[in-house]
């Protein structure tokens, strides 16, 4: 396959589809967007009592079991497995990686995540769907974006002999 750019290259603003009609407001300009419900930036919310306001820290206090971070990580699940859900019904994927710093919370965040996508994926986008979350980390961003930069240069070379 091949990255989807669109008409005029900004594709892939799925952190700006909105989730909830009535929701937060977003930098963006709009309301509800989903980055504002299963993104890092969840972690600034006042309305929180998050211990820590980094995926890395907040993993450590999951892992030792507290209770707000727990209950965090599976309403971010959630909302993630809403979005994800989204665009399984609208591209038909056969492989959705969660990738960034949030992969480090795959332990936490994937129960809620594929249990919304069950519940909600229609069945034929269900028949050959692999859900996974990225070993790279936070690195898989820097990477994919090098890759990115160098097909652009190397993919439209042609050798004719």
């Amino acid at each position: 396959g091949e990255l989807y750019k669109g008409a005029r290259g900004y594709a892939g603003e799925t952190g700006h589809m909105t989730i909830e009609a009535q929701g937060k407001p977003c930098s963006c300009g709009s309301r509800g967007c989903w980055e504002l419900y299963a993104s890092e930036k969840t972690y600034d919310n006042p309305d929180l009592s998050l211990p820590a306001h980094t995926t890395p820290e907040l993993v450590r206090y999951a892992a030792s079991g507290q209770e707000d971070t727990l209950h965090h990580f599976s309403t971010m699940g959630e909302y993630l497995g809403i979005g994800v859900t989204n665009l399984i019904n609208s591209f038909n994927p056969e492989l959705i990686v969660i990738g960034g710093a949030l992969s480090e919370a795959e332990e936490w965040l994937g129960e809620p995540l594929r249990r919304v996508v069950a519940e909600r994926t229609l069945p034929y986008h269900k028949q050959q769907l692999e859900i996974t979350f990225s070993k790279l980390g936070s690195r898989g961003t820097m990477i994919g974006a090098g890759f990115s930069a160098v097909m652009h240069f190397l993919g439209d070379i042609r050798v004719t002999l």
